[in-house]
């Protein structure tokens, strides 16, 4: 979608992980993104927020990107039926599956059902990763290369700060991870992460 000239947003549907890793990039890299605009729903049945924001979208020229692992989760499938009626209204029956790019495992589900149907292009879900895990697979890095974050060099950044921490027994998720055992050792069951620079608000 962020290589064709004629998509100018990419809708996200998921929750959960599949949800949140992606938003949590748009809003680190908010100041370098210069492809499509990213649009999310699904994390709430909220009508309210759902209309605010379709009345964003440019339906011919969006893309719909639905996420869910097993392919029946109950929020983004409804989500996806309510959009999928505005964009076949403004693009028509026949044109409108060359808007949706459905992330699911290659398995029988409702979302891979709809994939075969009609026709949607299907990016395949890793069957051994768990929805909040996936931001740095294809489910969250689709939507970021969309919006023009340099994937590759994300990837890059993450196996440098993975390979420095196998080789430092203190590295920072390791000293986390310490610390909130020793919290629950003596009783102390809540752990607040404090991110003090507002574009990791999100993470």
């Amino acid at each position: 979608a962020g290589k064709n000239a004629k998509f100018k947003q990419l809708l996200v549907i998921g929750i959960g992980g599949s949800d949140l890793g992606a938003r949590a990039l748009q809003s680190i890299f908010e100041a370098k993104l210069k492809g499509v605009e990213i649009l999310f729903l699904g994390d709430t049945p909220d009508p309210v927020e759902l209309k605010r924001v379709c009345k964003q979208i440019d339906w011919k020229h969006c893309a719909i990107n639905p996420v869910s692992k097993s392919g029946n989760t109950v929020e983004p499938l409804s989500t996806f039926f309510y959009t999928r009626k505005l964009l076949i209204k403004a693009v028509g029956k026949a044109k409108h599956a060359k808007h949706v790019f459905v992330t699911t495992q290659d398995q029988p589900s409702l979302f891979k059902e709809l994939v075969d149907q009609h026709g949607y292009t299907l990016i395949p879900h890793p069957q051994t990763i768990g929805g909040r895990w996936t931001v740095l697979s294809i489910v969250g890095l689709f939507s970021a290369a969309a919006s023009g974050i340099d994937t590759s060099l994300l990837k890059k950044g993450a196996q440098a700060f993975y390979l420095n921490a196998k080789k430092n027994k203190a590295n920072p998720a390791m000293l986390h991870a310490a610390l909130h055992y020793l919290g629950i050792q003596q009783g102390q069951s809540l752990g607040v992460l404090m991110p003090y620079g507002s574009n990791l608000e999100s993470f």
